[in-house]
């Protein structure tokens, strides 16, 4: 049984993947793929990045504030480990990323640009100028991988 926050909670969800080009969802999913297998309860990076999508606290923070900023409800961090937490919050950073990067001038930024910053962080990303084929071979093969997921997907 579904109890009301989390139906609540589940709604918005859906309210934001229903506005979002359905490249983001698409995104979302592979970048859960590449990073643990949609392991929900992965930790990683000597425990600092949780969940399938491999968020850290700041990561999680700026997908909230996203999430607010729509008017959507937002997820404290100690639900992590909840899907439907995990699942808006990343949804909330994809907006966010996309974001940041029109202002930097990339108006239309491909799933590989979205998971070069996802895995390189802002400064990393910017460095090489969200080029793929300027990061380090392992941060090109993440965002590479992503990508051919993305386009994989029906």
């Amino acid at each position: 049984m579904i109890r009301p926050l989390a139906l609540i909670s589940l709604l918005g969800t859906l309210n934001l993947m229903a506005v979002q080009p359905p490249t983001d969802a698409k995104i979302l999913t592979a970048i859960g793929l590449v990073e643990t297998g949609m392991k929900r309860t992965a930790r990683g990076d000597a425990g600092h990045s949780f969940g399938a999508y491999q968020m850290s606290q700041d990561s999680w923070a700026t997908g909230n504030r996203r999430l607010s900023a729509e008017g959507l409800p937002t997820y404290p961090f100690r639900q992590w480990r909840s899907e439907i937490a995990q699942d808006a919050v990343a949804m909330g950073l994809i907006l966010a990323i996309r974001d940041r990067l029109k202002t930097e001038g990339v108006v239309t930024p491909t799933p590989e640009q979205i998971a070069l910053v996802w895995n390189m962080g802002w400064s990393g990303a910017k460095r090489v100028g969200f080029r793929v084929d300027a990061a380090p071979p392992v941060r090109a093969d993440y965002a590479n991988r992503v990508g051919n997921l993305v386009r994989d997907a029906k």
